[in-house]
């Protein structure tokens, strides 16, 4: 069953934008630090081929890098 999303791909192209890593994007969109929030921003991230280069953690971007 899939879920409908409470926030648009424009804009987690902003939060991204003006993030320092994952879950700065996950707080701007306005979601709970539960529940996989993370693992599905990440997914769409990599779905639009978002720059990441700029976040800040290593190990997070690491993950959003691979493909």
């Amino acid at each position: 069953m899939s879920r409908t999303r409470s926030w648009t791909d424009e804009a987690l192209c902003a939060a991204v934008e003006h993030s320092t890593d994952v879950m700065g994007v996950v707080t701007a969109l306005g979601l709970r630090f539960a529940g996989g929030s993370h693992g599905t921003v990440k997914k769409h991230v990599q779905r639009l081929g978002l720059d990441t280069s700029h976040f800040t953690n290593a190990r997070r971007v690491q993950g959003l890098r691979q493909s």
